[in-house]
């Protein structure tokens, strides 16, 4: 966690002297700001990648810098269906291959005896539940009576986790977040108390319908990482 606040800081340092440098007219560059603003964050989400074994985060961080550079590169007949084929294609791949190494295996494979490939699945397990969704958009039911843990590894897709039949193991557990590029739904119980605490580069959490009770005995702690995403956790 610090490295990666490190890194991000460090980014966004250069990024502020580079544009006052330029506005001085002490250096010249001719980037348009959005295209530095970009690199920074791939560049962040790449080495974060490579650091933590991120099969995903770091192929497709690599796409996008080379969309960004398509015209540097002379690739831009392959920008952007072709690009992100090859990409979800190596992920893929080397996922089958090497899914003993890297963290976060191919998201359509089984896990831990439960298939996830349904648009909406009802997901049973008494403890831990690991859910991973690339480029898809889903919806799950969350049907168990003694929760602990839930890991979600979300990349270009869309979630939506419904908790309104779900017990917490000792009035407690821990939902942990990894999404780039991803739009994430949680419905929880108004009785429940959200304690958020999520690393993110630029993403936004909102909360929505939140009651304003002043003893809650039922607790969720997020955790996990936001790159350019979105949470809403909406209470019913």
């Amino acid at each position: 966690m610090r490295t990666r606040k490190l890194i991000t800081g460090v980014g966004l340092l250069g990024l502020a002297v580079l544009l006052i440098l330029n506005k001085l007219e002490i250096i010249s560059f001719h980037f348009e700001i959005w295209t530095i603003i970009l690199t920074i964050f791939f560049g962040v989400t790449l080495i974060q990648g490579l650091a933590h074994r991120r099969l995903t985060e770091s192929i497709f961080s690599i796409a996008f810098l080379c969309m960004i550079y398509a015209s540097e590169l002379g690739i831009e007949k392959l920008v952007p269906w072709t690009i992100l084929a090859t990409a979800l294609l190596i992920d893929i791949g080397l996922s089958l291959i090497f899914h003993s190494f890297f963290k976060y295996s191919f998201g359509w494979s089984k896990l831990g005896g439960k298939n996830y490939d349904d648009a909406k699945q009802a997901i049973n397990s008494d403890e831990k539940i690991i859910i991973n969704e690339r480029m898809s958009s889903s919806i799950r039911y969350v049907k168990t009576d003694h929760l602990q843990c839930i890991k979600t590894n979300v990349t270009l897709a869309t979630l939506r986790l419904y908790f309104n039949q779900t017990e917490l193991q000792n009035h407690q557990a821990t939902l942990i977040i990894n999404s780039t590029l991803s739009e994430i739904r949680l419905y929880v119980p108004k009785e429940w108390d959200v304690a958020i605490n999520i690393d993110n580069i630029l993403s936004e959490i909102k909360e929505e319908n939140k009651p304003a009770h002043e003893v809650l005995t039922e607790r969720l702690n997020l955790r996990g990482s936001l790159n350019l995403s979105e949470v809403k956790i909406i209470y019913v």
